[in-house]
């Protein structure tokens, strides 16, 4: 008999839609009991949403009773959503029947059993228990009684993620964000949590997250920085979760940086465009609060009618009116930011958009709107009527001109100037109509604007083929006002000398011969014509008038007989009358005869005789000058009488009182005049005289007469203040001056230009004095002296020896005024036990000793008495000999009777005063002064077998102001050489091979040469005679360089080359050979005055080195020649 028992238990699970799930197992237990088990099993098997499903457990157990036990097991789910747990426990009996072998029977029987479980606190993470205890009955006609009991604890877990958005990665403080997890799940599993830390790259702590309170929508969190967090969380990062059961079992977790909060838009305003297509509209946000002092904020301003990606786009992107720009919070002023340069937007608006600033959080709410700006119509105008001028130049011509569109109100209009300006802008005066008038002919240029100053533009069609006005192009209303053709005109003919046409002055002063002709043109024919004494207003009618020339359209009037004076015209023409514009009918002018001004004549002194003949210096006494105003009468033509505006005629009085006319003098100008009275008399063009006239006729000639005369004589006279010392400066001199003429010149011999000098030296002062004329005059005054004070030193004897009292000094004093008194000091101290001219048992030291005479002229000498030196000798530095060279050791000391021992640790000895070595040793002297004073040095001499030379040569002959050149021919040439030059010397050049010097002044002079080889040196002098100039003519200055080539070829040669030489202009050259071995001039020649020189030489000399030296009047130049 066999028995079957099928037991099934499906516990339901509510996690539909967890991303991850876990089924934790433990403390299982399976307890059977009863006869004839011969198997048993226990299944779970896990269903899932997919329609899939895993065996998580299974296990056969024993026969027979038992107690069974497995371990804890958990089981993960990843991507997996659990729709039920199903358990299964399968007991299989032993047949009887069939002897005892464990087979099913009846083989269909199953048994299931379901276990409900509560659909509530599914994710609670508490640990559940199942049990399940059967009791089977004896299976039918069967003998076996089934006893199992199936226990264990599981927990169901389930992660939930939350969704990460890739776009928002940040929030902002003060803003609201929207976190979502896993939806559609049991609202238990949305258990939030969050945690913040320093930054992205810290992971968060288990233990530290903190529980926010399920939300509404559990699925959906709305989360507010500032309504849990402190302000001291911005700049971290904050986490969010949901809570599972295990920290090992977690969702999904995201981040957000913490973000300041960028102002919030909580208000705003717009002004609207002026003009239609005009940028000028403006919006003006109002914000919550402003930026922080180092924040910024990106804006920009978008077109909500015009989007630029995909319309089904999700993030739909719009055309930027105003794009992305910076503000900080300089730019928000009262939380207030105005955007400028806005155009009209369409019915769609205009968007705000916050792309973000300088760690500002600007995404969301409050950080966006929608705004319109207004723009109005665009302006329209034409021109409705006009009407022409009536007169030539006329202004009374009318435009009228209508308006429409735009503000509808305040409309102007502007004359477009000539060069395309805009005239000045003038309103409307009739609303949307005006005339404008006052208008001459010409093409008249318009514009119109509106209230707003928006002008009215030309109109084209757009896409849609409606007019729209062209923003680049202003409505110009263009029309043509005309005229009548003619203009009344006058024209005055010209005065000139011709009486016998045209117009014509007064001849003469006082005459009434002038007269005016004029030529009337345009207007219209016949004229009215009226001419009036300006000055008088009385009507003039002696005129005279010509027919009106058809063909040229003028018609000639003239007034005679008039004399000077200033005479109008005036002429009207045919239309006159009835013209509103009257100017062009009319024309008026005035015309001046004059009459020459009346003769006059000035005669000037212009430059008095300048020194009286008596003067003591031939100075000029006939240079005077007179010089004849002319004014008036009518002027010579410039190209009469040599320019001159008048005919000149000079007299001069002679001894008998009688003036004689002086024939040559015909200039204005008089020159050379010696003192005496002189007159003039002038000619003008007309022949009218200096003189009285009678009806047009001259009665009497009247001369201008001048009397020149001579200077007073120039006088010098002095006052002076003579010297109290003879070595004073207080002396001083005046010079009083008088005759002459003044604002005299004054020099003195020592350069003073002062009447007074002061600071006199004894001595004679001359001075010069010059006038304004130039005459001179001379002086001198002499400054006197008392004898000089003089101090001579009689005896002057430091101490013997080294830190002596035994010095003495002795004065002779002479001049000044005798009862001298003397002041001794001792480097500035006084020494009182002297007082005299002599003083003895003195130390060394600096002696400063002051005589005064009885006049208190002082005179100071400064006297040093030495201290003998302790080793009274020195003999210098140590030496280095180079080969052959010798050293004299010089020991003298200046006191006779000194006695001398030299020693050497080479063994040598002497009792000299001097010796010459040559070999290496220290060398030792040892001496003592007749008087007992001892001293001594020593001197190190070394040697070295290195050659070494010093020598140079320089040209036989060299002369002041030339350049003189020396060649160093040290063989070897040393590692350095050194010149030494005395203070004479003007250096033009210098190398260690040439020198090139120049001498102002004859004389000897001592040039030294030194090498160096190592520290061992050699010195070599010789004495340079300098000349008078060789005799080679100065050819004047020439700049620098003068000798511009100087070339040797071949070089080396046997004797036969050429010199090639250029200068900078002709001068004669000298050309002079020497031998660097015996320096000796060996070949001389001289070249007349050339600018390029070619010079063959054939020369026979001996195989060395040789120096050619070439001298010009502007210097000289070497070159070395070799000869082989």
């Amino acid at each position: 008999m066999k028995k079957l028992f099928f037991l099934l238990f499906i516990i339901g699970s509510s996690v539909l839609n967890a991303q991850n799930s876990r089924i934790e197992i433990s403390d299982f237990s399976f307890e059977s009991d009863g006869g004839g088990v011969c198997e048993n099993y226990v299944k779970l098997t896990v269903s899932f949403e997919d329609g899939t499903s895993d065996v998580i457990f299974y296990k056969d157990f024993e026969s027979g009773p038992f107690i069974s036990t497995v371990p804890d097991s958990t089981y993960n789910f990843p991507g997996k959503k659990i729709r039920e747990i199903k358990v299964e426990q399968f007991t299989h009996l032993t047949n009887v029947d069939n002897g005892g072998f464990c087979s099913y029977y009846p083989p269909s029987f199953t048994a299931q059993f379901s276990y409900p479980i509560p659909i509530f606190n599914y994710n609670d993470c508490s640990l559940k228990t199942y049990t399940k205890y059967v009791r089977q009955p004896p299976i039918i006609g069967g003998l076996r009684t089934i006893y199992n009991e199936l226990k264990f604890d599981y927990k169901i877990s389930n992660s939930v993620d939350v969704l990460n958005d890739p776009i928002k990665t940040q929030l902002g403080y003060d803003d609201p964000i929207t976190i979502n997890a896993t939806p559609n799940l049991d609202s238990s599993f949305y258990n939030w949590q969050y945690q913040v830390v320093s930054g992205p790259s810290i992971q968060p702590t288990s233990n530290l997250w903190t529980d926010v309170p399920r939300p509404t929508t559990p699925a959906t969190l709305k989360f507010t920085a500032n309504a849990i967090l402190p302000n001291s969380s911005i700049g971290k990062y904050i986490y969010f979760r949901i809570k599972p059961c295990n920290d090992d079992f977690q969702g999904k977790i995201v981040g957000y940086d913490i973000l300041p909060s960028a102002p919030k838009i909580i208000n705003y305003t717009t002004t609207p465009v002026t003009c239609y297509g005009a940028n000028n509209g403006t919006v003006t946000l109002q914000f919550n609060k402003n930026l922080g002092n180092k924040e910024s904020l990106a804006i920009e301003v978008v077109d909500l009618s015009k989007q630029i990606n995909d319309i089904t786009s999700s993030e739909p992107l719009y055309e930027a009116v105003i794009p992305g720009f910076s503000i900080t919070s300089k730019d928000i002023i009262n939380n207030k930011l105005t955007i400028t340069g806005l155009r009209g937007s369409n019915p769609e608006n205009f968007r705000i958009q916050f792309l973000g600033g300088s760690g500002l959080f600007a995404d969301g709410a409050k950080h966006t709107i929608d705004f319109k700006i207004y723009e109005p119509d665009f302006v329209t105008s034409k021109i409705t009527r006009f009407t022409e001028v009536y007169c030539k130049d006329g202004a009374d011509g009318t435009i009228t001109i209508e308006a429409d569109g735009g503000s509808e109100t305040g409309y102007q209009f502007s004359i477009v100037n000539d060069d395309g300006s805009d005239g000045t802008w003038i309103p409307f005066t009739n609303g949307k109509s005006h005339t404008i008038t006052d208008l001459p002919a010409n093409t008249y240029s318009i514009k119109v604007r509106d209230g707003n100053e928006c002008v009215a533009k030309e109109l084209v069609p757009d896409t849609d083929g409606n007019d729209t006005p062209d923003q680049d192009k202003d409505l110009i209303l263009e029309q043509l006002i005309e005229e009548p053709t003619s203009v009344l005109a006058l024209e005055f003919l010209a005065v000139t000398t011709d009486r016998t046409a045209m117009s014509n002055d007064a001849k003469a002063f006082g005459f009434t011969d002038g007269r005016i002709t004029a030529v009337v043109t345009g207007g219209t024919a016949p004229y009215t014509v009226e001419w009036k004494n300006k000055n008088t207003g009385v009507v003039v009618t002696t005129v005279s008038s010509t027919p009106f020339d058809d063909v040229e359209e003028s018609q000639t009037v003239t007034l005679n007989t008039i004399g000077e004076g200033t005479y109008t015209l005036t002429v009207t023409d045919f239309n006159h009358t009835q013209a509103t514009q009257k100017a062009t009918c009319f024309a008026e002018g005035d015309f001046s005869i004059t009459q020459p001004d009346k003769l006059l004549l000035t005669l000037e002194e212009i430059n008095p005789v300048s020194c009286n003949s008596f003067n003591e210096f031939n100075n000029p006494v006939g240079d005077g000058e007179l010089v004849a105003h002319g004014t008036g009468g009518v002027q010579l033509n410039m190209l009469e009488n040599n320019g001159l505006p008048y005919y000149y005629t000079w007299k001069k009085e002679d001894e008998n009182g009688v003036f004689q006319e002086l024939l040559e003098e015909k200039d204005s100008i008089l020159s050379n005049a010696t003192a005496a009275r002189y007159s003039v008399n002038i000619r003008d063009a007309n022949g009218i005289l200096i003189g009285n006239y009678v009806n047009n006729s001259l009665d009497t000639e009247t001369d201008v007469v001048h009397d020149l005369l001579d200077p007073e004589p120039l006088v010098i006279t002095f006052t002076k203040g003579d010297l109290k010392c003879s070595d004073g400066t207080e002396g001083w001199a005046e010079a009083n001056i008088t005759g002459g003429t003044g604002n005299y010149t004054l020099k003195w011999s020592n350069g003073a230009t002062d009447p007074k000098i002061e600071n006199l030296e004894k001595g004679n002062y001359l001075l010069f004095v010059t006038d304004a004329k130039g005459c001179q005059a001379t002086s001198q005054v002499r400054i006197e002296a008392p004898n000089v004070l003089d101090i001579a030193i009689l005896e002057q004897n430091a101490p013997v020896c080294n830190n002596g009292a035994d010095g003495v000094i002795s004065l002779g004093i002479s001049g000044g005024l005798e009862e001298y008194t003397y002041s001794w000091l001792k480097e500035g101290t006084p020494i009182t036990n002297h007082s005299g001219f002599y003083a003895n048992n003195l130390t060394a030291g600096d002696y400063t000793i002051t005589v005064t005479d009885a006049n208190l002229c002082s005179k100071t000498v400064e006297i040093n008495l030495a201290n003998p030196s302790l080793d009274l000798i020195n003999l210098g530095e140590d030496r280095l000999l180079c080969g052959g060279q010798s050293i004299v050791l010089d020991a003298t000391y200046h006191s006779e009777g000194t006695t001398y021992v030299w020693t050497s640790d080479t063994g040598f000895t002497s009792t000299s005063s001097t010796i010459e070595v040559t070999e290496a040793g220290t060398y030792t002297v040892v001496l003592t002064t007749l008087l007992g004073c001892n001293g001594g040095d020593s001197i190190t001499i070394s040697t070295t077998d290195t050659p070494i030379d010093a020598h140079f040569i320089v040209s036989t002959q060299a002369f002041a102001g030339e350049e003189l050149a020396l060649v160093n021919i040290s063989e070897p040439l040393g590692d350095t050489v050194e010149w030494f030059f005395p203070p004479e010397a003007q250096i033009i050049a210098e190398t260690k091979e040439n020198v090139i010097l120049l001498f102002d002044a004859p004389g000897a002079y001592d040039i030294i040469l030194r090498t160096n080889q190592g520290t061992c040196f050699l010195e070599y002098m010789k004495t340079i005679r300098i000349g008078e100039a060789a005799d080679i003519p100065d050819i004047g200055d020439a700049e620098t360089p003068f000798i511009q080539d100087f070339k040797i070829f071949p070089n080396p040669s046997n004797g036969d080359f050429s010199v090639s030489i250029n200068l900078t202009e002709a001068s004669p050259i000298s050309l002079k050979i020497f031998n660097m071995a015996s320096q000796g001039l060996v070949h001389e020649r001289q070249e007349k005055a050339e600018a390029s020189f070619e010079l063959a030489y054939g020369v026979t000399l001996a195989s060395g080195t040789y120096v050619l030296l070439l001298e010009t009047a502007k210097g000289s130049e070497i070159r070395k020649i070799i000869i082989k």
